[in-house]
């Protein structure tokens, strides 16, 4: 229980023979005292700029995939200080934040279809990029086991539109429903209508 205040507690027992003996106790939960946590300390690793709790939860507990080093330096450290670079495309079977666009990320060129805004060295345009967030259904994470596992895919149609959509990213409260069209205009990233 997280309220403090008393409750009865019943437990209940029949054995083969239908004898039922019913144990019943009062208790009383006093609420723990909350103890201040800082936010920074909390999800190791992931970087400070972002105020979000949530969106730290979600960095923390997503696999960081770049497809560059040029992405990893300009970009993919802005969230966090681990994350896999890779030159192939891989089954993805966690939540998963793909950094750069489908040349740049194996990953991204073979999810890109899911996407509901698909992105080429021309679309969205210079310096620009998307913020997109998909759920794949029932995907097989080993042994029969199965999960709903999110990607959030941050790119751009060239490496500043990739570095608005992960700078814009850090600011936002929680995961977006729809995609979010951004531009790196004058070193920060800002929001736009979709081109």
């Amino acid at each position: 229980y997280t309220k403090s205040g008393t409750y009865t507690v019943s437990l209940t027992v029949k054995d083969d023979d239908n004898v039922t003996v019913t144990i019943t106790k009062t208790v009383t939960v006093k609420e723990k005292p909350s103890t201040p946590h800082h936010p920074r300390h909390h999800y190791p690793g992931v970087s400070n700029d972002i105020k979000s709790l949530e969106l730290k939860r979600i960095i923390y507990t997503s696999k960081l995939i770049v497809g560059s080093e040029v992405d990893a330096d300009l970009s993919g450290k802005e969230l966090k200080d681990t994350y896999d670079l890779i030159n192939k495309p891989l089954k993805l079977t966690e939540d998963t934040i793909l950094i750069g666009g489908p040349v740049a990320n194996p990953l991204t060129n073979k999810y890109i279809d899911k996407f509901p805004i698909k992105i080429t060295n021309d679309y969205p345009g210079t310096h620009t990029g998307v913020i997109q967030v998909i759920t794949l259904k029932h995907v097989e994470v080993g042994d029969n086991t199965y999960r709903d596992i999110k990607i959030i895919l941050l790119a751009g149609s060239d490496r500043y539109g990739t570095k608005a959509a992960v700078e814009y990213f850090k600011t936002l409260d929680n995961l977006p429903d729809e995609p979010i069209f951004v531009q790196w205009k004058d070193g920060k990233a800002v929001k736009i209508e979709k081109p």
